[in-house]
């Protein structure tokens, strides 16, 4: 390949393709090892050789976890000439993380710089997805995290340091704004209203929502507790539709939206206090 784009993306493939998600390492890690040094050149000598012995136990076990892949993809895209970042930060994929009362540092991906602009890479989700409640994970290559549109990647990323220009990245909104899931972007349903992933009721009460970009043949389901509600949308104007849902304690602390049988989102119910 002689493009930026197709060196970055064949990086992308071949690690996403090959290289397996270690659950036995991300459910038992092992504690970092100390080591002295006696000058700024003997330490950044020993973390190279640190390192380059990562990079190798991974290309030879083909397993890793995210730190894993990111600096795998990182030597990979430098080795064809391409001028890469690790980037680390916070990532937003189960229920409990609506809400979180603070930024974690719990992922890493890379970023690629592609004919002069920043690009984003996830090349770990690339490969698949982890079921955390069952300590498994599913290899399923998965392209759309290869130059990441900004408002899908940023949706369930936070980059620990501000690394795109002056873009600023709310933290409060993406710790508390709905859990999104991959077919959200997919199907093109937009929802408008709520803002939030935190609902808060007091006792019994309907939860308004408000959705666009819906095609008649896109059906709407909520999931709660209690069970599945179909909704019939009604039309506000043009693409802009509402619905509501009837809570009650019964409905539990969550209700996810599906479109055509895909869930979209999941927000979190919280009782309000009087």
């Amino acid at each position: 390949f002689s493009s930026e784009s197709d060196k970055a993306r064949a990086v992308f493939t071949w690690i996403a393709l090959n290289i397996s998600y270690d659950m036995q390492a991300y459910l038992n890690p092992k504690s970092s090892k100390s080591f002295s040094f006696k000058s700024e050149l003997e330490r950044d000598l020993k973390l190279e050789k640190i390192k380059n012995k990562e990079i190798n136990t991974v290309f030879k076990k083909h397993k890793g976890v995210c730190h894993d892949y990111s600096l795998l993809y990182y030597h990979l895209a430098e080795l064809v000439g391409l001028h890469v970042q690790i980037i680390e930060g916070d990532s937003k994929t189960r229920f409990e993380d609506i809400g979180r009362k603070r930024v974690e540092k719990n992922h890493a991906w890379n970023a690629v710089m592609i004919d002069g602009m920043w690009r984003v890479v996830d090349v770990t989700w690339g490969a698949g997805t982890a079921m955390m409640g069952k300590n498994l994970w599913v290899k399923k290559f998965n392209p759309m995290y290869f130059d990441t549109d900004s408002k899908i990647f940023f949706a369930k990323h936070l980059p620990v340091s501000k690394v795109w220009g002056n873009k600023i990245i709310d933290e409060e909104f993406f710790l508390n704004a709905p859990l999104f899931y991959d077919e959200y972007f997919i199907k093109g349903v937009e929802i408008v209203e709520p803002v939030y992933g935190l609902i808060a009721v007091k006792g019994n009460q309907k939860i308004n929502f408000k959705i666009k970009n819906r095609s008649k043949n896109q059906e709407i389901l909520c999931v709660t507790k209690e069970g599945t509600i179909r909704v019939n949308p009604s039309k506000i104007e043009n693409n802009l539709e509402k619905f509501e849902i009837d809570y009650n304690k019964k409905s539990g602390s969550y209700i996810t939206l599906y479109v055509s049988c895909s869930a979209i989102a999941t927000f979190k119910i919280m009782s309000k206090r009087n």
